[in-house]
């Protein structure tokens, strides 16, 4: 199951970075994660992603680790 996430995308979607990064504070706001904090969280991961290290970003960790855990 793990190495199913970890398979190349053949068609991936490009997101604006800006957007991705306010999207996501926006969600670990919703929480009730201090804005300061929640963006943060949202730079590091969207940072992550756009270094190519996927397994540490955005879409891999967002729902199955950060939000989970938070709510």
């Amino acid at each position: 199951m793990v190495l199913e996430k970890l398979k190349h995308v053949p068609d991936p979607t490009y997101v604006d970075a800006a957007l991705l990064t306010e999207f996501t504070t926006s969600l670990f706001s919703a929480t009730g994660m201090p804005t300061d904090e929640a963006h943060l969280c949202a730079e590091v991961l969207v940072d992550a992603d756009m270094n190519g290290i996927d397994t540490h970003g955005v879409c891999y960790n967002l729902d199955l680790h950060y939000l989970t855990g938070l709510m």
